[in-house]
């Protein structure tokens, strides 16, 4: 079995593709195990949301 190393927060779940290793990242999130923001997120404090559009934070400022 492989061993997955899913980001706790960035990731939905604790499991992985077992043939690429793939975790599946929440939205805004990318990365093999779900570590960093997508282009066009920033990352926030939050641990439901880890990564919000830009363009969100720019509406809201």
């Amino acid at each position: 079995m492989l061993s997955c190393g899913c980001h706790p927060v960035g990731s939905l779940s604790k499991s992985c593709n077992q043939t690429s290793g793939q975790c599946v990242c929440k939205q805004g999130v990318t990365g093999q195990t779900c570590n960093r923001c997508a282009k066009g997120y920033q990352q926030s404090r939050s641990t439901v949301t880890p990564c919000i559009s830009k363009f969100y934070t720019f509406l809201i400022q």
